[in-house]
């Protein structure tokens, strides 16, 4: 009954996230398994799998979409450009930066629609990296940087800023689950890629023609999973996981590619199917 709700779940979560476009201006139409293997505990991993991130997804609508934010407009994900992916990774190489911190924002009117922006972060030691919001990745205007998020007004992204800790981060922190923290806690302001985890991703997508972005879905950790996760406080605490997109020609619209991204690994040489996530802010990276 669980695998059931799980991926009935999944299929209507996926599917409902339309807000994003590719270059042609279709509309996203996420392409869902049948199936999810059993859960299994896992040590903390920089990459996860199909099945472990459709998990995150679905814990993030039932633990705060729909007691939480049913009458904001949270969208479940947000989608970035090849070409304006690659370009800031290169931009953040040369200005060697430590990473890149992916911030919520929010508008005022008329339901909090939210979004979000990349700014660069400057290393700081021994394992944190602070916000340079002043940093610009001066990325040409046929990319559209201002489309998803990247060299926005500073004052005006201030602004989204602090509307999205307003409305979201600052809800009654009741009933999350036991041992939970509170929405206040729990929603994250941002998440935070090292540099050597996003370079690693453009040099994947680069020479693929077939590959036209990326996916960033929010997600939530579940109570028990994880415990070996260093740079995460809390218990469901909300994340952000990327996954490649390319064009369905049939129908002109974005599905999500989920075999694409591979780590090798170290032993045996082999690749695995993969996503990402980052380190959580505030709490280990603030």
């Amino acid at each position: 009954m669980y695998k059931i709700s799980l991926i009935a779940l999944s299929v209507f979560l996926l599917t409902s996230c339309n807000h994003s476009q590719n270059r042609n201006g279709a509309e996203n139409d996420i392409v869902q398994t049948d199936t999810l293997p059993a859960q299994k505990m896992q040590p903390f991993d920089a990459y996860i799998d199909e099945s472990e991130t459709l998990r995150r997804i679905v814990n993030f609508d039932t633990t705060f979409q729909k007691p939480f934010f049913k009458d904001l407009d949270f969208k479940p994900c947000y989608w970035i450009s090849k070409e304006c992916f690659i370009a800031i990774t290169e931009k953040m190489q040369n200005a060697n930066l430590s990473g890149i911190r992916i911030y919520f924002g929010a508008e005022k009117e008329p339901d909090h629609s939210t979004s979000i922006q990349w700014i660069g972060t400057k290393a700081v030691p021994p394992n944190d990296a602070e916000p340079d919001f002043s940093f610009k990745f001066a990325l040409p205007s046929s990319l559209n940087p201002e489309l998803y998020g990247i060299d926005l007004d500073e004052t005006a992204a201030k602004e989204k800023r602090e509307n999205f800790a307003l409305y979201y981060r600052k809800q009654p922190s009741t009933n999350l689950s036991i041992g939970a923290k509170g929405i206040l806690d729990n929603v994250s302001s941002a998440c935070l890629f090292n540099s050597s985890t996003l370079s690693g991703v453009a040099g994947q997508i680069k020479n693929d023609h077939d590959i036209n972005g990326l996916h960033l879905y929010t997600g939530a950790y579940y109570n028990g999973k994880d415990e070996a996760r260093a740079n995460r406080k809390f218990d469901v605490q909300t994340t952000l996981m990327i996954v490649a997109t390319k064009t369905d020609q049939e129908n002109n619209v974005l599905i999500d590619d989920w075999d694409f991204l591979k780590k090798e690994e170290q032993q045996g040489n082999q690749d695995k199917k993969v996503l990402n996530h980052a380190t959580l802010c505030p709490n280990q990276c603030n």
